[in-house]
């Protein structure tokens, strides 16, 4: 069987020389070769095209973003100006509150002063318990 399988592989290459086959094997290899680098260069060309219109839309997109966001940024600079503002006027206000408590506790410390100095010594009680019982007449009034 061996030698029928080798008397059949000769008589299928008796007539072709074998670098003709080699040779058509080169060109068929050149050809797929020549088809990837194709396909590859291609490829190249194609993912250039897309990464050009993907940054395009990019940058649309941030130009787009940039206008809704200064518009954005600009209320907040004005929130913040008012803010301050505000806060500026309270507390302007509050240190004025605070010197017209300041002064009129001066006022009324003077006041008091004033009219501890004007008041008698004599007239102030010399206990905060009365002498003389006040329920006094009142027990009286039950021995009867």
């Amino acid at each position: 069987m061996i030698a029928n399988a080798f008397a059949a592989h000769e008589a299928m290459t008796d007539g072709v020389d074998v670098d003709d086959i080699v040779e058509v094997l080169d060109d068929i290899h050149a050809v797929i070769t020549t088809s990837i680098a194709k396909r590859f260069e291609n490829m190249r060309k194609d993912v250039r095209a897309c990464r050009g219109e993907l940054l395009q839309d990019v940058l649309q997109d941030l130009k787009i973003t940039v206008a809704t966001n200064v518009e954005q940024f600009n209320n907040l600079v004005q929130l913040e100006e008012e803010y301050y503002e505000y806060y500026d006027s309270m507390t302007r206000r509050w240190e004025e509150l605070i010197h017209c408590n300041e002064s009129l506790l001066s006022h009324f410390k003077n006041a008091v002063k004033d009219h501890d100095r004007s008041i008698s010594a004599k007239t102030y009680p010399t206990s905060i318990l009365p002498r003389k019982p006040l329920f006094s007449d009142f027990k009286d009034r039950l021995m009867w």
